[in-house]
């Protein structure tokens, strides 16, 4: 990664979606080349070693040595190389590990997510829900199904991250399932899991900045189909004609919302 953009990442894969890109090359290439230079240094500072230069040399060995354990350290949200090695083993995280890198990239790039092909946006089992990448892929494609008006078939894909249970390293993770689940619920007729779930800390204190705009979309949802304040609603509605007006927030989710509560009519919906 050279830059701030992924982009250069994804081009150490293959354009594969099913789980079968040389995955360990890929993950291990920080260490290897930390290992490659440790090993020319130490080669020439021992060529050299009567020359003062030479053995002011021997600082780069070690912090390569010191950066290759850094890097193979092991960390609690098992982005670590070692444990990715490991949790590749299952063909699901692989497939989830290769989507996330191309959706990412296409991101860095200013693409939406309704353009970017279909296939990068799979099923996964919910035993597997909780991966990094697998996770990425489940709040991306359910942002992407949300805005294709395919609300019934968004909140499936996002059910097996329901029961993730807050923590440091999963508030953000909740946090978007909860915003994105609320929607799907205000506008295919299912039960009020998420909506009921807005004032939680992960989502009162955790929602991911750019996500401020859908915060204040689910809790619009939630005062028009869940407590039924109209009070509530026009208080968001403010800020909300802002986000449309910057093009934050999808214009037609917010006018499905309004049709389903009696707000405006079909025809004004056009």
């Amino acid at each position: 990664r050279l830059t701030r953009r992924m982009g250069y990442g994804a081009l150490l894969l293959p354009p594969r979606t099913d789980g079968t890109s040389p995955y360990k090359l890929a993950l291990l290439c920080a260490p290897l080349v930390m290992a490659a230079l440790a090993a020319i240094t130490l080669a020439l500072t021992a060529i050299f070693w009567h020359t003062g230069p030479a053995r002011a040399l021997m600082i780069m060995p070690i912090a390569c040595v010191l950066a290759i354990v850094f890097i193979l350290l092991p960390r609690r949200n098992t982005t670590d190389c070692l444990s990715r090695v490991l949790a590749f083993r299952s063909r699901d995280k692989r497939r989830a590990w290769e989507c996330s890198m191309h959706i990412t990239a296409a991101l860095s790039d200013g693409k939406r997510l309704m353009d970017m092909p279909e296939e990068w946006f799979q099923q996964y089992p919910a035993e597997v829900a909780e991966d990094l990448y697998v996770s990425n892929c489940i709040i991306n494609g359910s942002s992407r199904l949300i805005r294709q008006a395919r609300f019934a078939e968004a909140y499936e894909m996002l059910r097996p991250l329901f029961d993730l249970a807050p923590a440091p390293e999963t508030h953000q993770l909740v946090a978007c399932v909860l915003l994105n689940g609320a929607i799907c619920e205000a506008l295919a007729e299912l039960p009020p899991h998420c909506l009921r779930q807005l004032e939680l800390p992960s989502v009162k204190y955790m929602t991911p900045a750019s996500w401020t705009p859908r915060l204040r979309t689910a809790q619009y949802a939630r005062a028009l189909f869940l407590n039924h304040d109209e009070a509530e609603a026009a208080a968001l509605w403010t800020q909300i004609e802002k986000d449309m007006a910057a093009d934050r927030i999808d214009d037609e989710l917010i006018r499905r919302m309004q049709e389903k509560a009696g707000l405006i009519t079909k025809e004004d919906n056009v």
